[in-house]
Parts: C-alpha cells; structure tokens; sequence
C-alpha cells in the first residue's frame, strides 16, 4: 500500500491505492468535451436572443434627439447641455436661479459608515487589532454641488 510520503518511481508510475476513488478523479478529455459543448451552447443562445436597443426614454420626456445630450447620439461622453441636464437632475426648462431666487439646488452626497464587531478586538499579545469595536465609524463623505 502507498502512502502519501512514497514518491518511488513505481508510485508515480501507475496511481492506484485503497485510499484514492479513481472514479472521483476528473478526467481531462471529458471536461475539455463539457466545456467545449457548454461554450457552442453559450454562442448558440446568444446568435439567438433578440438584439437590444436603448431606451431614448429622457429624449421622449424632453422631445429632444438623443444628439442633444449625447456625442454623436452614443453614450457615455455628454456635450454641455448633456451635463448640465444631468445636473440638473435630469429636469429641463427650470433654471438653478431665477428671478424668484433659488428654486431648487442640484446637490449630491454620499455617507459611508459601518460598524465592525469582532468577538475578541485583541491578538494574542494582548494588542489592539480593532480599535473601534462596535463602535459606529464615518469612513467617507462626499458632496458635490452642480450650477
């Protein structure tokens, strides 16, 4: 019987002990065979669906072409009335300031808090691995103001 540590060269040769399934072990041509039927099966599914089209639903909301807000009608580069509709929260006609004064403030943010609780906040020496533990903690804060 061959045990893990005999690396004779008869062992290497022919792999076939008690402890080893030879039924368990993958065999290389079938999986090539599976991923090769899995891939045509892919290609096929795909040739098949529908194309997809964007949804111009902003250009319909605001009667202008896609053109308006977009370079060249594609997306992602947007020209300056592009930016600024996107600004604008994507609302058109209202300006940021009228005579009224202030109507509305395109303003954005982003808070990113958390809490970390580790049942021991400790490592072996007795050092502090989690200095605020179970504490809550701000870890970023963004904000942006459009005009």
């Amino acid at each position: 019987m061959a045990t893990a540590l005999d690396v004779t060269a008869g062992s290497l040769a022919r792999h076939n002990h008690e402890e080893c399934n030879q039924k368990d072990m993958i065999d290389p041509p079938k999986l090539i065979r599976k991923l090769s039927y899995l891939m045509l099966i892919t290609c096929i599914v795909c040739d098949i669906a529908p194309k997809a089209y964007g949804l111009p639903s902003y250009a319909r909301q605001t009667g202008q072409r896609c053109a308006a807000c977009h370079v060249g009608g594609n997306w992602p580069q947007l020209t300056p009335w592009g930016r600024f509709f996107k600004l604008a929260g994507y609302a058109a006609g209202k300006s940021f300031v009228d005579r009224e004064g202030f109507q509305y403030a395109p303003v954005g943010g982003l808070l990113r808090t958390g809490v970390t609780w580790a049942a021991q906040p400790t490592n072996s020496q007795g050092q502090t691995v989690i200095a605020h533990n179970g504490n809550p903690e701000l870890y970023d804060a963004f904000g942006e103001l459009g005009t």
